[in-house]
Order: structure tokens, then sequence, then C-alpha cells
């Protein structure tokens, strides 16, 4: 009975000593939570055990400094471990450190050869990159038509990004037929997926065609999500009445918000400052020569509207 007792709590004590076992799920959770430690502990000892995306998972917490050190090495290491075991996902990382991480020059050859194994594997992530060589000619020949065929693939498994891009190709006849029906349905499948540069192309060629209350729409639904052109561009329709009932009053208040976010953005660095200061000088004297129409109750009004919906927006 004495040696019962004994042994039991020898067990009792080296359960205590071990701590809690790693949970493959509670890592993958607390990845997904952005709880960058606990997802490392517990992701850890799968990645050691061969699990490929436990591996992917360490290596991008490497590669981006979640939680550890900023180590591309490192989470090239994990990567390759991943795609040496045939773990798909592993390719597009890969191919996305040639291209964007490593070497000075980028690798674009070396990235392409990734982007191919996984894009071969249906990766749509490593599809769309493919793509994007291909329409660059960069690794690889240039060819718009290969471009297009990679995007359709990425596209027709819900990638937001080839969505767009394949409209794109629609929409100027690049290595497919122009037809501004297919761009509007693929604009159309990423915008739905809140892809404000998509909303902003459907609302531009559905003001091109003439059909202004979804002209409106669209070029709202951009603009509200911070998008300098659409926010502009909203002012311009209600300068025109096109869409929307003619306003003064909102045309200004727009033009404001554009005007205010676009300097915003260019601090943060989300703008190229050429291309801000182009368009926002264009967007300020159409403010300045609206302003020589409205009273100064209306553009106090305005004022008001724009700084309501700025603080409504990206304010507390």
């Amino acid at each position: 009975m004495v040696w019962k007792k004994r042994h039991t709590l020898l067990i009792l004590i080296a359960a205590i000593g071990c701590g809690p076992h790693p949970d493959r799920g509670a890592g993958i959770a607390a990845y997904r939570l952005e709880q960058w430690e606990t997802a490392y502990a517990n992701l850890l000892p799968f990645a050691e055990n061969g699990d490929g995306a436990a591996q992917v998972a360490i290596g991008k917490i490497y590669l981006y400094g979640r939680g550890q050190t900023e180590d591309p090495i490192e989470a090239e290491r994990w990567f390759r471990m991943a795609a040496d075991q045939g773990y798909v996902p592993a390719y597009q990382q890969l191919g996305s450190m040639f291209e964007y991480v490593f070497d000075s020059p980028p690798n674009y050859v070396e990235a392409a050869r990734w982007y191919l194994l996984g894009a071969e594997n249906g990766d749509d992530d490593a599809q769309f990159s493919l793509g994007n060589l291909f329409e660059e000619g960069l690794g690889v020949p240039k060819d718009l038509e290969a471009a297009a065929r990679w995007y359709r693939l990425a596209a027709e498994q819900g990638n937001l990004n080839a969505q767009y891009f394949l409209g794109s190709a629609y929409q100027y006849g690049d290595g497919v037929p122009k037809d501004d029906g297919e761009a509007a349905k693929w604009y159309r499948e990423a915008a739905n997926q809140g892809d404000d540069i998509a909303q902003a192309s459907l609302g531009r060629l559905r003001y091109e065609q003439g059909n202004y209350f979804k002209a409106e729409k669209w070029t709202r639904a951009a603009a509200e999500q911070g998008h300098f052109d659409s926010q502009a561009g909203l002012g311009w329709l209600y300068i025109q009445g096109k869409g929307v009932p003619k306003s003064n009053v909102h045309a200004y208040a727009w033009l404001n918000v554009a005007l205010v976010f676009a300097d915003a953005r260019v601090r943060l660095g989300g703008v190229n400052v050429i291309r801000k200061q182009y368009g926002s000088n264009r967007a300020s004297v159409i403010r300045d020569v609206l302003a020589q129409q409205m009273t100064s109750e209306e553009i106090a009004e305005a004022q008001a509207l724009s700084l309501e919906w700025f603080n409504q927006w990206y304010g507390d």
C-alpha cells in the first residue's frame, strides 16, 4: 500500500513538472487570433515532427517577427521543410520570399519556379502570383494570355486579387478579348468581397456605361473605405447630379474628405506622393471653384458633414 501511494505521488509530480501538452488546434486558433507566443509554443512541436501547416505557420512567425525575432533565414528553413514534403502552401511562401524578401534585385526566376509548383497543385495565391509575373514579364517571358489564364484559375477559387486583375484584363483586352460584361462580372466578384479597388473600378466602368445609379453605389462603397479617387469621384457625381441629387454641399464635403484622407495616407506611407499631389491638386481646384458658388452657410454645413463622416469612419 505504501509503495502504491509513493508511486502515485511520483506520477503526479512528474505530470505537474511537464506542464500542459502542446495542442495543435489551440495553436492554430491562437495563430488566427494573433496570439503569437501561444501559437508558437503549441505549434513548434508539431512543426518539428513534420506537420506542414505548423511548419508554414512557424515560418511566418519568424518571417514577420510575430512574437519571435524577425529571421527570414529561419523562416525559409521552415518553409523548405514543408515544401520538401509536398505541402502545397509552402511553395507560395518560398516564391514570395524570392520575389520580395531575398536578393536585390529580386530573384524572379526562382520565384516563378516555386509559384509554378504551387499553381500546378491548385494553390490560388500561387496562381495569382504567377499570373503577375507573366503579366510583367518577370522571371518568365511576358505573356498576357498566360497571365489571364492563371488569373482565371485563381479567380474561380475566389481569390479576390485575381478577380480584380481578371476584370481589368477584360476591360482593357489584355490577353483576353475586350469584354465589359466579363470585366464587370469579375470586378463585382472582388467588390462583393470588400475590395475597394475593384469597387472603384466597377464604379468607373458603370459611369462610362452611363449607369449612374450603379456607378454611385460602387463609388460610394469604395469611398467609404477611404479610396481617394472614389471620394473625389463621388463629389463629382454630386456636382453633376448623376446617380444622386445634385448638391454642392455634398460635393464639397466629399472633396474635403478626399483631401484630408489623402494627406493622412501620405503621412502613413499609404499613397504614392506624386500621384496624391496630382489628384489632390485637381480635387482642391474643383472644391475651390465650387466654394465660389456657395454661401458661407453652405460651406460651413459641408465642412461639418465631412468632419462627421471622417470621425464616423476613422475616429474612436
